[in-house]
């Protein structure tokens, strides 16, 4: 228990959470583990959340690295005006990672290859 003091709850009241972990996989399905050990069960679709998936297992993408979208589209991740890392598939259609990341149709995204000459580089000339 800390010190710290929290408003008081009305009977009655709608409150929104917003809770934060990592998702682990496990024989009854996904979970989210929390910071203090705790975890939550997320296989039950009746559960009454919005999930909000804001970083790819791999990490958020970085310029020069090549990611596939969940029907196994590639996306080449870009630089682009503001400083934003955009995605770019084959036929030139540009899409903000964390939208392809989030939508049920592509996401989840997933790295398939590191930028050219950084570590995890498989490629020859790669480390």
């Amino acid at each position: 228990m800390t010190d710290r003091t929290y408003r008081k709850y009305q009977d009655g009241e709608e409150v929104r959470l917003c809770v934060t972990g990592e998702v682990k996989i496990t024989d009854d399905g996904p979970v989210l583990q929390l910071a203090d050990g705790h975890s939550l069960p997320l296989a039950d679709p009746a559960l009454p959340v919005d999930v909000t998936f804001v970083t790819p297992a791999d990490g958020a993408p970085h310029p020069g690295q090549l990611w596939a979208d969940a029907l196994g589209g590639e996306w080449f991740a870009q630089l682009a005006r503001g400083g934003e890392v955009w995605m770019t598939a084959a036929d030139g259609t540009q899409e903000r990672w964390q939208t392809l990341h989030e939508f049920a149709d592509t996401g989840p995204i997933r790295l398939l290859r590191q930028a050219p000459g950084q570590p995890g580089d498989e490629r020859p000339g790669g480390e």
